[in-house]
């Protein structure tokens, strides 16, 4: 990958406190009234977790009541269009992720909206890697060796992912192109069906989440061979990730962060931005998302932005190469 961007995000730190004085009388007014924190997926994924946690805590701090919205759909865009139409004044706040933030502009050809156009970045919220799990019955041990049974036999392995075009999915797309294997994909509606496919024996690998894997891991029914972050998970610490396996450029993690409307005055951003920042230090809050398997980040604005532009710099490649039918 040409860009670090977690080493994006800690330089973007630096500028917090420079851009407060502008706007300094707008913000000390807001918030008005409780604020809406709208999440276009389900509730009880690692994005709602975090979202539902952090917005307990901007109630304390900023004295007004924040609601949590699920509005799943649409690949996240029923949501979008939802936070859309309210006003721009930082009293909605969109929780975008990879797809619905990035992905999708590489897929769809007819989108209804511009990320870039109709939304500001706040500040990145948490990131959520995945884990490699390969079927035991395979004697597979290593990502080494898993590579070598791929060449081997090439279009035969199978993995499953959520769905086509999911970080499930590009994972492994973003693997086979780095590792230079052929493996075939077997989507699922459904990331309970696909991880008792993998339990029963029926599939030969799939990307998922930590805490998914690891409650299943003592069955003895997978070996996970590479985590998709960087660095090793604090979770399954045990685990190398695929960066350390002979993959630098590796990394396809989820994210989820938080926009507003354009138009919302940058005092009132920068006051959602530090605040949000603030919560993602507190031990408690990081100590409850890392257990999880959800990595708290927090970030200004600009590190924001630096974040998602090194987002759709490895992104945009890897969709372009894999040549997906137009959608």
């Amino acid at each position: 990958m040409t860009f670090d961007r977690r080493t994006l995000l800690s330089q973007g730190m630096v500028v917090l406190c420079g851009h407060l004085a502008p706007g300094l009388a707008r913000a000390q007014s807001f918030p008005t009234r409780p604020l809406r924190l709208v999440f276009p997926a389900a509730a009880g994924t690692a994005g709602d977790i975090a979202t539902r946690a952090i917005g307990e805590k901007l109630a304390e701090r900023l004295g007004q009541p924040v609601v949590v919205e699920n509005k799943p759909g649409g690949n996240g865009i029923i949501g979008l269009q939802s936070a859309l139409q309210s006003p721009a004044d930082g009293h909605t706040m969109f929780v975008g992720y990879s797809g619905v933030a990035v992905v999708n502009r590489y897929i769809y050809r007819n989108l209804s909206y511009d990320m870039e156009r109709d939304f500001m970045p706040v500040s990145l919220a948490v990131t959520v890697p995945l884990a490699l799990a390969v079927n035991a019955d395979l004697n597979i041990g290593t990502l080494e060796e898993l590579v070598a049974r791929a060449k081997a036999e090439p279009g035969k392995m199978t993995y499953g992912s959520v769905y086509s075009y999911s970080t499930t999915h590009l994972a492994m797309v973003s693997f086979e192109q780095a590792a230079g294997i052929n493996v075939r994909q077997i989507p699922f509606s459904l990331a309970g069906n696909m991880t008792s496919e993998l339990l029963a024996g029926r599939l030969d690998m799939a990307f998922d989440t930590l805490p998914t894997l690891r409650a299943h891991l003592s069955k003895g029914r997978y070996r996970l061979v590479g985590v998709t972050s960087k660095e090793r998970s604090a979770l399954l610490p045990d685990v190398p990730s695929i960066a350390e396996s002979g993959y630098p450029g590796y990394q396809a993690i989820i994210f989820y962060g938080f926009f507003v409307k354009a138009g919302t005055p940058p005092a009132v951003v920068q006051t959602l931005a530090t605040n949000i920042a603030e919560i993602l230090k507190d031990p408690g809050i990081r100590q409850r998302l890392v257990a999880l398997g959800i990595r708290p980040e927090g970030s200004t604005p600009s590190g924001f932005s630096d974040f998602l532009r090194a987002e759709h710099a490895f992104w945009n490649p890897v969709i372009t190469k894999a040549n997906f039918p137009p959608q």
